[in-house]
């Protein structure tokens, strides 16, 4: 995968992910705020969909290629596992960070891979397959920053995604945007305070 490694002066690595027509710098100064000392691993999605980066296909807004989300996960897990050798990282120490479709593949390495990653930032996630279960979440700590007024997703897929990570064991911290789909100063303090927490 297309990507840029900054080196830090801690143990910790921020992973991160774009939203759609983004690229790897789009979340460098977020990363940043969040933990100016930390390896920062960010990532270019694999497809490009009429000139815009992503990291999995879609047939059209909200309705999801699952063959190309299946393969875009063992892709980013198998990156990961790479990247840790490559970069002599602890992989204990990685924070998964993406927002909007970056998001989506975090959110789909811990259903269809489970622990792979310890801690993930969500910002505002759609829920790709509420038809799955997640996988052993057991000790993985997710903050999720969301919003009522997403117009990519609703309350009750929320509420459904947030119970069913709770159900495989992972430990949830949610906070509600009142800005839509939009990646707020307000969310990132808050993804801040959770992980100078964790």
């Amino acid at each position: 995968m297309i990507h840029l490694f900054e080196k830090g002066t801690n143990d910790k690595t921020l992973l991160l992910l774009h939203g759609t027509g983004g690229d790897e710098y789009d979340l460098i100064d977020v990363a940043k705020f969040i933990d100016p000392k930390a390896n920062i691993l960010s990532l270019r999605g694999n497809v490009n969909e009429n000139g815009m980066n992503r990291f999995f296909k879609r047939y059209s807004t909200g309705v999801y290629d699952y063959e190309s989300i299946n393969l875009e996960t063992e892709n980013l897990n198998q990156f990961i596992n790479e990247a840790v050798l490559k970069y002599k990282l602890n992989k204990d120490m990685i924070v998964g960070l993406g927002y909007s479709n970056g998001a989506n593949l975090l959110e789909s390495l811990l259903q269809l891979k489970g622990k792979v990653l310890k801690k993930v930032i969500l910002f505002n996630p759609s829920f790709l397959n509420p038809k799955l279960k997640f996988e052993d979440l057991k000790e993985v700590s997710v903050f999720i920053a969301t919003s009522k007024q997403d117009q990519y997703t609703t309350y009750y897929e929320q509420l459904s995604l947030h119970n069913l990570m709770k159900d495989s064991g992972a430990s949830i911290e949610v906070f509600w945007s009142n800005y839509g789909h939009q990646l707020t100063k307000e969310s990132i303090i808050n993804a801040k305070k959770w992980y100078d927490l964790i």
